[in-house]
């Protein structure tokens, strides 16, 4: 913690300085903090486990540095008015941020941004995203989320206990869906996989023990990276639910590795 500290206030101190010049700083007024578009980046730990701000309005084209606004426990909303740069962790436990709009033009949401976002409970996403970084939901209150269509790629761990999410449909563009996506995502009852016979990652449902229907709409069967399963092959869930394939692809799905486990295999 006093590593953290010291750091905080010397990329604070960079921060001013490197904008001495410019008349408008960085303001913290009635606990909201507004990064106005003439600042041109905040710094990695600049503002982190501060309890004093609650709101923030972030200025267009601005980077913000790794785990920047981590532990603001007392933050709520975040508000952009335009594209900027998010780096590793920038609002990583924010137990109480309850509001963010993601702004159009951002590409990639990067590792652990929103990990351990307990107050959260639902997010727009820009239709500019294309990837979606390791832990970037991870522990967060989520309760839905609807993915753009262009979305290429959702790494390790993106929603790893994501406790209240429900249902998920991944688009058929989607790559990449990397390994323990949305494993214990123990309120997770349907899924829609891309089915794009791609290959998927090992294990990303492991651990939603309250999955009652999985579609995979890929008439090819898809396979696992490094032989793996949807969930740990030795999990009861295998006998309840109902995995729903295209009609002609069944017997396959039945023959297929990871896939015969699914006792109740039907047709879309």
């Amino acid at each position: 913690m006093f590593h953290r500290i010291v750091i905080s206030l010397s990329v604070m101190l960079m921060t001013i300085l490197s904008h001495a010049a410019d008349p408008i700083r960085p303001m913290l007024r009635d606990s909201v903090l507004t990064l106005p578009a003439t600042l041109k980046s905040i710094g990695s730990y600049a503002y982190a486990d501060r309890e004093d701000i609650r709101e923030i309005v972030v200025g267009s084209g601005l980077i913000i540095g790794e785990y920047a606004f981590i532990g603001c426990t007392n933050l709520r909303k975040v508000s952009f008015s335009g594209p900027v740069t998010l780096e590793a962790g920038a609002f990583r436990d924010c137990i109480h941020l309850e509001e963010v709009s993601i702004p159009e033009g951002l590409t990639q949401l990067p590792y652990a941004l929103f990990y351990g976002c307990e107050g959260l409970k639902r997010v727009k996403l820009p239709l500019s995203l294309r990837k979606i970084g390791a832990h970037c939901f991870a522990y967060s209150g989520l309760m839905e989320i609807t993915f753009p269509n262009e979305l290429l790629e959702i790494s390790s761990n993106a929603f790893s206990r994501c406790e209240h999410l429900r249902e998920i449909v991944l688009p058929g563009k989607l790559r990449l869906l990397d390994s323990y996506a949305f494993s214990d995502c123990t309120s997770l009852e349907l899924i829609t996989l891309p089915g794009n016979n791609r290959r998927l990652g090992e294990l990303i449902l492991s651990g939603c023990r309250a999955l009652k229907e999985i579609r995979e709409p890929s008439p090819g069967v898809p396979e696992f990276e490094c032989e793996s399963y949807l969930l740990e092959p030795d999990e009861p869930a295998y006998d309840e639910i109902q995995l729903f394939v295209p009609a002609l692809s069944i017997e396959r799905y039945h023959r297929a590795h990871g896939w015969r486990l699914f006792r109740h295999i039907l047709p879309i």
